[in-house]
């Protein structure tokens, strides 16, 4: 092989060296980016939709009159419920009066107090219930807007 010809060859190399390291910050970076991009924990809104749907654990107060109950769905659990708010907007903390566990697989603990701690009271799952005010239970009184956190399984 020719000088030249050993020159040509170099060059070709190295730009697929460039383009092999370039391609592989660029994955670099997106699949940060995904990382970064996850949910938080507190972020879970189940499915989002005001309708408590089949795998849903679903709160709801009817203590006000305005026709329009605070909602809150998740999907897992919660260990302060003092970081969420109603889908309207008003605080969730402590102001639950029932629930529907449609939880595919899991009876769920709602506690009084953050972290899953003091008094609690276990719901058992009942992922065929309809999203019917009968079907919702209510709190015991040790609970009733005055639960904190629920922890499912």
């Amino acid at each position: 092989m020719t000088r030249n010809a050993k020159m040509a060859v170099r060059p070709q190399v190295l730009m697929g060296t460039k383009r092999a390291a370039t391609a592989a910050a660029v994955l670099g970076v997106v699949l940060s980016a995904a990382v970064v991009a996850a949910p938080a924990a507190h972020a879970d809104n189940g499915n989002g939709l005001l309708q408590c749907s089949r795998g849903e654990i679903c709160f709801k107060e009817w203590k006000h009159d305005s026709g329009n109950p605070g909602r809150r769905h998740f999907y897992y659990n919660s260990d302060n419920h003092h970081t969420t708010v109603w889908h309207h907007g008003g605080a969730f903390a402590d102001d639950a009066t029932h629930i529907l566990n449609r939880d595919s697989a899991c009876p769920v603990r709602v506690y009084k107090d953050v972290g899953y701690l003091g008094t609690y009271q276990t719901f058992v799952n009942q992922p065929a219930s309809e999203d019917y005010w009968q079907n919702y239970a209510g709190f015991s009184p040790a609970l009733y807007e005055e639960n904190s956190s629920h922890l499912r399984c």
